[in-house]
C-alpha cells in the first residue's frame, strides 16, 4: 500500500506523526501494531521505557509553546514576583506621573502612535501607492559629494541610524527615514544625534535594544523580521507580534535593508548615494560629522551644537583585521563589501525595483548611473531613459550573481536564494536536497538554467573585464 504513495503524502503522514507524537521505532511500532491486532497488553518487560518515549511524545510538542511563553512571559513573572518593590507609594506616583507625560505627549503629536512599515506595494511587489524618488545613503567615499546637491533634494532620503544621521544634517537635509536593523546599536550612539522627529521617521523592529526604541518620540515604524532557517524568526517572534503586519529577511547590510524598505513603502526609483561597496585611492569611506548639543551658558535652553568631524582614515587602516582585495572591475575593496553589494542586488532582483546610482564603486556598470544635479534639474523625465521591467532587471542582473555564486532557485511557487562555492559540486548536491522539500521541482531544468547563467556572465556588458571567464 506504501509503494502507490506519493512522495509527497509519505512526507505528510511523517509530519503529521512527528506533530502527533506518534513516530516510533520499529520494535515500538510492532508491539503497537500487536496490542491494536490483539488487544492483549504488552507485557511491562517487552516494552522500551527509554527517555526516547517522553522526548517524542511530549518534549516536542511541550517545547513548541513553552520557549515563546517563557520568553515573552518574563515581565509578567518579574512584576508578580517584585510586587513589594513596584507597588511601593512613590514608585506608583512615580509611574502615573509618567502615564500621565505619555499621554500629554500622544495627544499632543510629540510621540505619534508607532505603526507598521504601510505597504504600498502588491503581493507581486508593484508599487500601487507611488511615493516619488529617494535617496538610499550609503557609508561609501562618495557621500562626500552630496555636500553639493542634497539639501536641495525634495524626494525621500533613507540612511542607517548612526552618524550618516548627523553628517546630512550637517548638509542641510534631514533624512526621511532613518533605519535601525543592527540590534548592536547602543542608546550612546543615538543619544546626540541631531533627529529632529518633525522630519525623520525611524524605522526599527522589536529585536532592537528597547532602550534605543523607547528613545526616539517621532513616527516610529515597524517590521518583525522572518526566516524560515530559524525556529525563533519563524515561530516565536511570529506568534509573540502577530500585531506588526510588515514582515522583511534579515538582512547582512544597511543598504540592502534600506532598499527593500523604500520600495516597500511605495518609493521609486531609488538612487544609491555613497553606494560604493569598494574604497578610493586613499579614502574609504564618508567624512563623518557628528555633534554634541550643549546647554547655552546660564540657561536651561539648548545652545548651539559642536560639531566635529571625524578622518575617514585610508583602506590600509580599514583592513589591518580584513583583507584588502582589488575587484575585477579594479576597485579596492573587502570580502564584506563584495558580499553586501551581493545582498543589496538580490533584493533588487526579487523587488524589481528601478535601482540608479550616483556612487562609483562595484556596481558600476551593472546599475544605471545618473548625475544628480542633471537628475534634479531635470527629476520628471530624466531617469526614464533607465526604466525597465522587473522580468528585465531579473534577466539583467541573474548573470552577475551567479559569477558571484549566487542563484534565486524557484521552489513552492516562489524563489529561494541559495549560495554555492564550488557550482559544479555544490550545486547538484544543494538541488536534490531542495527536491525533497519540494517534490515538484524540476532539478534538471533549474540546473539548466543556472548553467546557462553562468556562462552568459562573462558575455555581459557591464564593464571592462568585470566578470573573468574561468579556465575550463
Amino acid at each position: 500500500m506504501d509503494e502507490k504513495k506519493t512522495d509527497q503524502q509519505k512526507r505528510a503522514e511523517r509530519q503529521l506523526e512527528w506533530k502527533l507524537g506518534k513516530k516510533r521505532d520499529a520494535g515500538s511500532q510492532a508491539l503497537f501494531d500487536q496490542w491494536k491486532e490483539t488487544g492483549v497488553p504488552i507485557r511491562e518487560d517487552e516494552e522500551n521505557h527509554s527517555s526516547k518515549i517522553w522526548k517524542e511524545a511530549t518534549v516536542k510538542r511541550v517545547l513548541a509553546t513553552e520557549v515563546p511563553a517563557s520568553y515573552y512571559g518574563h515581565r509578567g513573572t518579574w512584576r508578580d514576583m517584585h510586587k513589594d518593590e513596584m507597588l511601593k507609594l512613590s514608585n506608583v506616583i512615580g509611574a502615573i506621573g509618567k502615564y500621565i507625560g505619555s499621554y500629554v505627549h500622544y495627544k499632543t503629536g510629540r510621540d505619534p502612535i508607532g505603526v507598521s512599515i504601510p505597504a504600498r506595494c502588491d503581493d507581486e511587489g508593484t508599487i500601487i501607492k507611488p511615493m516619488g524618488p529617494a535617496l538610499i545613503i550609503g557609508s561609501g567615499p562618495t557621500l562626500d559629494q552630496a555636500e553639493d546637491y542634497i539639501k536641495d533634494w525634495r524626494g525621500g532620503v533613507f540612511c542607517s541610524m548612526g552618524n550618516q544621521v548627523s553628517t546630512l544634517v550637517k548638509y542641510g537635509a534631514d533624512p526621511t527615514h532613518a533605519v535601525c536593523f543592527d540590534s548592536t546599536l547602543t542608546i550612546e550612539e543615538i543619544q546626540d544625534l541631531p533627529l529632529n522627529p518633525k522630519k525623520t521617521s525611524i524605522i526599527t523592529h522589536p529585536g532592537m535594544n528597547p532602550v534605543t526604541n523607547e528613545f526616539y518620540k517621532g513616527q516610529k515604524y515597524w517590521y518583525k523580521v522572518y526566516s524560515p532557517a530559524s525556529t525563533f524568526h519563524s515561530e516565536i517572534l511570529r506568534r509573540a507580534y502577530d500585531f506588526i503586519y510588515a514582515t522583511h529577511f534579515p538582512f547582512s547590510c544597511a543598504l540592502s535593508a534600506q532598499t527593500a524598505f523604500a520600495h516597500a513603502m511605495g518609493y521609486d526609483p531609488l538612487i544609491l548615494v555613497g553606494g560604493d561597496f569598494a574604497f578610493f585611492e586613499t579614502q574609504a569611506r564618508f567624512t563623518e560629522w557628528t555633534c554634541r548639543r550643549r546647554y547655552g551658558k546660564g540657561t536651561k535652553k539648548w545652545g548651539p551644537r559642536d560639531w566635529k568631524v571625524n578622518k575617514p582614515g585610508t583602506p590600509e587602516d580599514h583592513s589591518k583585521h580584513a583583507t584588502l582585495i582589488k575587484s575585477d572591475m579594479g576597485h579596492m575593496t573587502q570580502g564584506v563589501h563584495i558580499f553586501y553589494a551581493m545582498t543589496t542586488m538580490s533584493v533588487h532582483w526579487l523587488d524589481g525595483c528601478n535601482l540608479y546610482t550616483a556612487s562609483d564603486g562595484l556596481l558600476n556598470g551593472l546599475v544605471p548611473r545618473v548625475e544628480m544635479k542633471e537628475y534634479m534639474h531635470q527629476q520628471d523625465t530624466y531617469g526614464d531613459q533607465f526604466k525597465r521591467t522587473k522580468a528585465d532587471i531579473r534577466e539583467w542582473i541573474a548573470p552577475w550573481m551567479a559569477s558571484k555564486g549566487g542563484f534565486y532557485v524557484p521552489m513552492f511557487d516562489a524563489h529561494k536564494l541559495i549560495e554555492v562555492e564550488n557550482f559544479d559540486v555544490e550545486m547538484p548536491m544543494t538541488l536534490d536536497m531542495l527536491k525533497k522539500e519540494d517534490p515538484d521541482m524540476d532539478v534538471d531544468a533549474v540546473m539548466a538554467e543556472c548553467t546557462r547563467l553562468l556562462n552568459k556572465a562573462p558575455d555581459m556588458p557591464y564593464g571592462p573585464n568585470s566578470i573573468k571567464r574561468k579556465e575550463v
